[in-house]
């Protein structure tokens, strides 16, 4: 998959990062630049992946985002060898602005292969220009504390991957689905990769995992990944629900 994402931070704010204990986990040791449009983090540290839980020398690694009412304002799984990567992660935008402060930024190590879902790495910022939640006119609850998930989406904590699942390749930028036909305001970006576990019966979408829930993109905007280790394996072609 590829590993660096690039974007321009508009507008730099104070980040806290706490670096959570881990064992055998995605682990990050660097700093995150969270701004009012994009998080960023690469240029330091190191990235580690040595948990196998997707079996086959892979980990998929999953970064969440919320701002301080708790809103999801981006989610994505990632699947890469084990290994240490050198410097850092990557960065994208968020796919919804945040409305408060704090924003929040957790990098999670995903479940699978026998092994529980585990919190590695957390770092908070702040927009400038945005209320912070618990403030006066900015309601009362905190963010969410239990483990990621994508919103409105049914999904069980520890998602199996079926047997028989490829990793493809996402050609273009495209809404996401609940169901087929039935879009989220979620955009998934071209160039990322996600476990396809087979298509709708009108085989027009592909159901895929992410966050620990199964999703759906249009069938033609997905492809084998030509990378290693999956080398244009083809995607199933099996129904599913």
């Amino acid at each position: 998959m590829p590993k660096k994402l690039f974007s321009i931070p508009l507008i730099l704010v104070l980040v806290f990062v706490l670096g959570l204990a881990a064992v055998n986990a995605s682990v990050y040791n660097g700093t995150v630049v969270l701004t009012c449009t994009d998080w960023t983090a690469m240029n330091t540290g190191s990235h580690i992946l040595d948990r196998n839980n997707l079996s086959s020398n892979l980990e998929n690694f999953l970064i969440n985002i919320w701002d301080g009412a708790g809103t999801l304002l981006y989610s994505r799984g990632f699947t890469n060898v084990l290994g240490t990567y050198a410097v850092g992660i990557g960065s994208d935008p968020y796919d919804v602005a945040p409305q408060y402060n704090p924003i929040r930024w957790q990098l999670s190590s995903a479940a699978g292969n026998g092994l529980p879902l585990q919190i590695d790495f957390e770092a908070t910022g702040n927009c400038d220009g945005l209320p912070t939640y618990g403030s006066v006119g900015g309601g009362g609850s905190e963010p969410p504390t239990s483990s990621p998930q994508p919103p409105a989406v049914s999904s069980t904590p520890g998602t199996v991957i079926p047997s028989g699942s490829v990793v493809g390749l996402l050609t273009a930028d495209t809404l996401v689905s609940y169901a087929p036909g039935l879009s989220t305001d979620i955009t998934l970006r071209a160039g990322q990769t996600f476990w396809v576990v087979g298509l709708d019966t009108t085989e027009a979408y592909y159901k895929i995992v992410l966050a620990n829930g199964y999703l759906w993109v249009p069938a033609a905007l997905m492809v084998p990944t030509p990378g290693a280790p999956w080398y244009s394996t083809p995607l199933p072609t099996r129904i599913v629900d």
